[in-house]
């Protein structure tokens, strides 16, 4: 069985996080999810909309993860004890390939050993968007 790990905030969770989810299911027989916490993910992005522990939960429910679980700073960069902890086969990460070095120190120890694959990144729907598109509708209430 290979296991797979993907990490996202997955913060209103749309229609893009689901065809991620399905499309590292194609790479692994059993995919965990990492949900990055509040404080993580407003380190490096924005203050999620929904709690880490709502979106724990949400993305549980999508029948392409097996596994989520919280992670912070002390599972970014991915290391070594946490490949072995979850006994992880593969790494899987969406994003552009010219972001690809950017992202390369956060998964360096997977790609390594071989074990990390860049997914592609959908364009389209993104948390982002949706926050605009709530913004633009609330001005022209």
């Amino acid at each position: 069985m290979v296991i797979g790990y993907a990490d996202i905030v997955g913060d209103l969770l749309h229609l893009n996080h689901i065809k991620f989810f399905k499309e590292c299911r194609e790479h692994c027989d059993y995919l965990i999810v990492g949900v990055c916490s509040d404080v993580y993910a407003t380190s490096y992005k924005r203050s999620p909309i929904l709690d880490e522990n709502t979106r724990l939960e949400t993305v549980k429910e999508c029948q392409y993860v097996d596994k989520a679980i919280i992670v912070d700073e002390r599972h970014v960069p991915i290391t070594q004890e946490f490949i072995d902890e979850h006994k992880i086969d593969i790494v899987l990460h969406a994003h552009t390939p010219e972001e690809h070095e950017f992202h390369r120190q956060y998964y360096e120890v997977a790609i390594s050993q071989n074990k990390f694959t860049r997914m592609e990144y959908h364009e389209g729907v993104s948390t982002s968007k949706i926050i605009e598109i709530i913004k633009k509708r609330f001005k022209e209430i």
